[in-house]
């Protein structure tokens, strides 16, 4: 191979390098954009069995089973579970996920609120 040739395959390798490259890059925005919208769309849901249980509860008795403090600690500890999964709770980033080690003032004031109340 003369030396022209050589460098031609180098450069069609470098560019299908950067390609690969570009391509990794897009399937890994993808994949964290379905991961937040997979966390969102689980809150939602858990909310949405909540709010189920409620009106079976309410069509089948008179009576709340449940005192409201007991449903607002389970709905606090539901938080708090998508908290420490690494998942913001508050209103700003709802569903998206946490840095590892990052902790979000937002979040820990909405479970503090949560506590108190």
């Amino acid at each position: 191979m003369i030396h022209q040739d050589i460098q031609e395959l180098i450069n069609n390798v470098q560019n299908q390098q950067q390609q690969y490259q570009n391509n990794i890059l897009q399937l890994t925005q993808v994949v964290l954009e379905l991961k937040e919208e997979n966390n969102r769309l689980r809150m939602l849901n858990h909310n949405l069995e909540d709010q189920l249980q409620k009106l079976v509860n309410e069509s089948t008795t008179q009576e709340e089973d449940t005192p409201i403090e007991e449903q607002h600690i389970s709905g606090k500890d539901r938080l708090q579970g998508f908290y420490d999964d690494g998942i913001h709770v508050c209103h700003e980033l709802f569903g998206k996920r946490r840095q590892s080690s990052e902790d979000c003032l937002f979040c820990q004031d909405v479970l503090m609120r949560l506590t108190k109340g």
